[in-house]
């Protein structure tokens, strides 16, 4: 009966569910003595409706929420200073426009027409952008459109794989931290890979 008393206690403690076993399952363990019971020993009793929020789970609708605010905010913390670098492209970056504009005219991806040198080193790169240069805007604002956008999936993906706290700030500090990193705006909106 205690192995039935450790496996619920583990079972829950690991869901963040109240340790409390059973009321058949206690009675019976105890078996009337003096001593504690079996499934409070070594067991932390944290409930979802205790008093004290900062000691209740988060829920799963907690979770999520708590994820889209830090999202949204280190997603705007982003756009705001990759709006300040947007006009910066690289030097390196117009080789990959070159490529892109002549693949998407049809001539292949070569630099110049008739000479088939491969000049880049990112063929992916080249490809998305030859596609998107068909449907209308130019290699060097698709590439700055792309690369902010890719660098928000990437705030995305902190929130997402961080840390896992009750504590909102801990939460959204990696994400908040990545966004708000001056570097990531400038190269995200450089028009590079």
């Amino acid at each position: 009966m205690a192995d039935r008393v450790r496996k619920h206690q583990r079972r829950n403690t690991s869901r963040g569910r109240d340790t409390e076993a059973p009321e058949e399952l206690t009675e019976a363990t105890s078996g009337g003595s003096s001593a504690p019971p079996i499934h409070s020993i070594g067991a932390a009793r944290i409930s979802p409706h205790h008093s004290d929020p900062s000691q209740r789970n988060l829920t799963r609708y907690d979770d999520r929420l708590l994820d889209l605010l830090a999202w949204s905010v280190g997603a705007v913390v982003l756009l705001l200073f990759a709006a300040r670098f947007f006009a910066h492209t690289a030097d390196d970056a117009y080789i990959s426009f070159r490529y892109a504009e002549n693949w998407a005219r049809g001539l292949g991806p070569v630099f110049n027409a008739g000479e088939p040198v491969e000049g880049y080193s990112n063929f992916s790169w080249v490809a998305i952008l030859a596609f998107v240069h068909l449907l209308g805007p130019g290699p060097p604002t698709a590439a700055a459109v792309l690369g902010v956008a890719c660098a928000v999936a990437l705030v995305g993906l902190c929130v997402r794989h961080g840390p896992r706290t009750s504590s909102a700030w801990l939460r959204a500090a990696a994400p908040l931290w990545v966004a708000a990193s001056p570097p990531l705006a400038v190269w995200a909106s450089a028009g590079l890979e």
